[in-house]
């Protein structure tokens, strides 16, 4: 069963994480412009990015950030 849409449960991760639109996107070497994108739902980013996402989040786990399933 998904959990809400990918903006979301990223949102949700960078709370937990301490993260922000511009440190995250400094992170991942994009625009804080494309995370907000992504955040709100506009845009669903590419694979690399999501990887640097997980990188970045080292306790999210995949399946629930990419899918929305825990478990």
């Amino acid at each position: 069963m998904e959990t809400a849409t990918f903006g979301v449960r990223l949102r949700v991760a960078m709370d937990l994480h301490g993260w922000n639109q511009p440190g995250l996107a400094g992170e991942l070497g994009v625009s804080t412009q494309g995370v907000n994108q992504c955040v709100c739902g506009y845009t669903e980013p590419k694979a690399s990015a999501i990887a640097g996402i997980l990188r970045a989040m080292p306790a999210v786990d995949a399946r629930w950030l990419i899918c929305g399933v825990t478990g």
